[in-house]
C-alpha cells in the first residue's frame, strides 16, 4: 500500500513536474528584484539589453537585438513603444516581443500580426523608402516589462551603428552587452568614449569576437546648461574602413577620402539649363559685388523652391540634380544645396557642398574618427575678406545667416580633391544683442502708457523672425505671450526686419499699464525694470553630473526712462548694482534728470563651459541678477 502511493506520487511528479519548471522560466524581470538605486530617478529601467554586430562580408552586416525595459510609471510609455526602421538598404525580420506584468508573469506573447508595418514618411517627405514595424503594448497597469528580439540587416556598408548606453534621461540600466564581430578586425573601427572598461577580445573560428558588458548605471537626470547627453555618457562608435554601396566604394581612412567619396556621388548633379543659366546672369548683371550677387541667386531660390526629405534608393546620401530642382521646384538638403551651388557656378561664383550636424544641441564633431557623424548639408561660399555660409532649406532665413541650427560648429567641406574640416560662423556677445529703448508716462494713481522700440540682432533675431512669416492674429497671440508685465493692454504693435548677414528686426510697441507704480497713501513705489526681468533661476541640484556649459553669448541692454506724475518727486533711489563673473555681467543704474528717472540696465551671458562643480556659483550668479532686477524707486507726492 505503501509503496503504491510512493509510485502514485512519483507519476504525478512526472505528469506535473515540466509545467512547474514551465511555469517557473515564464517568471522574467520581476521588479522587486530591481535595486532602489536603479528606481531613484528613473521612469523606466533597461533590465537586458544585448547588441551584437557582425560585419559578414564587404556589402553585408547584421545586428541581433534582444531588448526588455521595464517601465516603472507614465513618463515612460512611450518607451514601451515598438518603433524599428528600415529601408530599401535595411531590412528587419525574426521580430518577436512579449509583455511581462510587476511579478514578471508573462501577460501576453505578441503575434506577428500585431505589428504595424507603417510608413516613416515625414510630414516634409514625398520620396521616401522609409518604413518601420511599430508596436504598442495595451497596457497601462504599470510597472511592465516589454521584451522584443529582432535581427536588422545591412545591404550595402555606408555607416555603421552608434551603440548608447543611455537611450534618454531618467532611464537606469541593469545591464547592457554589446558585441561585434568580424573575420576582419581592420575593417571595423572602434571607438569608445566614456568607458573606463575594455572589451573582452576572443576568437572564435577566424572571427574576432569583442564584448562590452556593462552593469548598474543609474538614471541620468536632465541638467540645466547640460552638454548633449552623448558628450559624457558612454557610447561606443563604429564605422567601417570602406564604402560599398549600391556599386559606389570609397575609403573611410581619412576625411580626406570619405569626402572624395561625397564628391563622387555629386559628380554631374550640376546640369542646369542654358535657359536657366542666362536667366541668372540677367538677374546679377547690375550687381556690383559678389555678396549682391549671391544675395539675388538665393533670394531667387528661396522664392523658387521648398523643402522636402527625399529618401528613395541612394536619395539618402545622393543628392538629386539641379535640373530636377529646377523643374520641380523642390527638394532636400542635399539637393537644395546642391542646386544653389549650380545656380552660383553659373555666374562664375564658387562654392562648397558642405555636410553639418544640425540642431541647436548638436553633438560635435569626433575629428579623429573619420565616419558619416553629420544629418544636413548647407553650402559653404569662400569670399576674398570672408566666407558665407547658406542655409539652403528655408524660405525666410536671410542670405548668410546660419541661426543656431548650424552655427558654431565644425563641418566637413566637400571639396574636389576629398574632405576637409571647416568650422561655421560663430555669433559673439555683441552680434547677438537686445537693445530696447522704453519712454513711460506715470500718472497719480500709478497707470503707465508705455512706447518701446527694440532691436534684435543676431540670434536674438533668430528668436523673432518666425514672426514675420504669422497672419496678424497669430502675431498679436504671440505677443501677447511675450510680455511679461502684470495688467497690460496691448494698444498697438509693428515690426520690420533687415536681412543683413548679420540681421536685425526692429520692434515697435504701445501698452496701457495698469497699476504699474503700487500706491501707498502719498508714496508711489516704482519698479524700474519694465520688460526685461531675470525670472528664470536655474534649479537647485545636490550634486551636478555634467559639465555647465554655455553654448552662446547674448548681450541685452534696456534704458527706460520714467516720466513722473505731476507734483511728485523722488524720496529715494537705489545704488547701482554691478555683477561680475565668469559667466556673464550686470549692471544697473537709476538716474534723476530733472521730473525724470532714467534707467539703464545691462546684461551679458558668456559663452563657455565650467566644471560640474562651479554650477552653484553659476547659479548663483543668475539669481544675484534676479535679485538686482527688483530695483525700484520710491516716489512722495509733494
Amino acid at each position: 500500500m505503501i509503496m503504491k502511493k510512493v509510485w502514485f506520487i512519483i507519476c504525478v511528479s512526472i505528469i506535473f513536474l515540466p509545467q512547474f519548471v514551465s511555469a517557473k522560466k515564464e517568471v522574467k524581470y520581476p521588479v522587486s528584484e530591481l535595486s532602489s538605486e536603479l528606481k531613484a530617478n528613473a521612469k523606466a529601467v533597461v533590465r537586458y539589453e544585448s547588441h551584437e554586430f557582425e560585419l559578414k562580408s564587404k556589402s553585408r552586416a547584421t545586428e541581433k537585438i534582444t531588448y526588455a525595459i521595464t517601465i516603472l510609471n507614465e513618463n515612460g510609455y512611450p518607451l514601451s513603444v515598438i518603433k524599428e526602421f528600415y529601408n530599401k538598404f535595411i531590412s528587419i525580420r525574426d521580430i518577436s516581443a512579449a509583455v511581462y506584468s510587476a511579478e514578471g508573469k508573462k501577460l501576453h506573447r505578441i503575434k506577428l500580426d500585431d505589428i504595424m508595418d507603417v510608413s516613416a514618411t515625414s510630414s516634409f517627405s514625398i520620396y521616401d523608402d522609409n518604413r518601420m514595424k511599430v508596436f504598442e503594448p495595451q497596457t497601462k497597469d504599470y510597472p511592465f516589462t516589454i521584451e522584443y528580439s529582432f535581427e536588422r540587416e545591412f545591404n550595402g556598408i555606408f555607416s555603421f551603428p552608434t551603440w548608447h548606453l543611455f537611450k534618454g534621461y531618467n532611464i537606469a540600466v541593469e545591464k547592457a552587452v554589446f558585441v561585434i564581430k568580424s573575420s576582419d578586425p581592420d575593417a571595423i573601427r572602434v571607438n569608445q568614449k566614456n568607458l573606463d572598461c575594455e572589451p573582452e577580445v576572443t576568437n572564435e573560428d577566424g572571427i574576432q569576437v569583442k564584448k562590452w558588458e556593462i552593469n548598474n548605471y543609474v538614471a541620468r537626470k536632465r541638467e540645466p546648461f547640460s552638454q548633449n547627453l552623448s558628450e559624457y555618457t558612454p557610447i561606443i562608435q563604429l564605422a567601417p574602413s570602406f564604402i560599398n554601396i549600391k556599386g559606389n566604394e570609397g575609403k573611410y581612412d581619412s576625411w580626406k577620402s570619405y569626402g572624395s567619396f561625397i564628391a563622387n556621388l555629386n559628380e554631374g548633379k550640376n546640369d542646369l539649363s542654358e535657359e536657366t543659366t542666362n536667366k541668372m546672369k540677367e538677374l546679377t548683371k547690375d550687381a556690383s559685388t559678389d555678396f549682391e550677387k549671391i544675395k539675388l541667386v538665393y533670394e531667387y531660390m528661396q522664392n523658387k523652391t521648398r523643402y522636402v526629405s527625399i529618401q528613395v534608393g541612394m536619395g539618402g546620401w545622393q543628392p538629386f540634380e539641379a535640373s530636377m530642382v529646377d523643374r520641380l521646384g523642390y527638394g532636400d538638403c542635399k539637393a537644395l544645396s546642391n542646386y544653389m551651388k549650380s545656380l552660383l557656378e553659373s555666374i562664375d561664383i564658387e562654392s562648397v557642398y558642405t555636410l553639418v550636424y544640425a540642431g541647436d544641441n548638436a553633438q560635435s564633431l569626433n575629428h579623429s574618427f573619420p565616419s558619416n557623424q553629420f544629418n544636413h548639408a548647407i553650402l559653404c561660399v569662400p569670399l576674398e575678406k570672408d566666407t558665407l555660409w547658406l542655409e539652403c532649406t528655408s524660405q525666410e532665413l536671410p542670405c548668410g545667416f546660419l541661426s543656431d541650427f548650424t552655427d558654431d560648429r565644425d563641418v566637413l567641406l566637400i571639396k574636389e580633391d576629398g574632405g576637409e574640416i571647416a568650422r561655421t560662423k560663430a555669433y559673439t556677445l555683441e552680434d547677438n544683442l537686445l537693445d530696447r529703448q522704453v519712454m513711460v508716462s506715470i500718472d497719480s494713481e500709478g497707470n503707465g502708457v508705455a512706447d518701446v522700440s527694440a532691436k534684435y540682432t543676431g540670434l536674438q533675431y533668430s528668436d523673432m523672425y518666425g514672426i514675420f512669416g504669422m497672419d496678424e492674429v497669430d502675431r498679436e497671440k504671440y505677443m501677447l505671450r511675450r510680455i511679461d508685465i502684470p495688467n497690460f493692454h496691448l494698444s498697438a504693435f509693428n515690426h520690420e526686419q533687415n536681412k543683413a548677414k548679420i540681421p536685425h528686426a526692429n520692434e515697435n510697441i504701445n501698452l496701457i499699464v495698469r497699476g504699474y507704480a503700487s500706491a501707498m497713501g502719498n508714496r508711489l513705489i516704482l519698479p524700474l525694470n519694465l520688460m526685461n526681468k531675470q525670472t528664470y533661476i536655474p534649479g537647485y541640484l545636490r550634486k551636478r553630473e555634467s559639465d555647465v556649459e554655455v553654448k552662446r553669448s547674448y548681450k541685452d541692454i534696456d534704458k527706460v526712462i520714467y516720466n513722473l506724475p505731476e507734483g511728485f518727486i523722488v524720496e529715494k533711489i537705489p545704488a547701482p548694482i554691478v555683477i561680475e563673473s565668469p559667466y556673464g555681467y550686470y549692471e544697473a543704474k537709476a538716474e534723476i534728470e530733472g521730473n525724470t528717472i532714467s534707467y539703464t540696465r545691462e546684461f551679458h551671458l558668456i559663452k563657455g563651459k565650467h566644471p560640474a562643480e562651479s554650477y552653484n556659483d553659476f547659479r548663483g550668479f543668475f539669481e544675484k541678477v534676479s535679485e538686482a532686477d527688483e530695483m525700484k524707486c520710491l516716489l512722495t507726492r509733494q
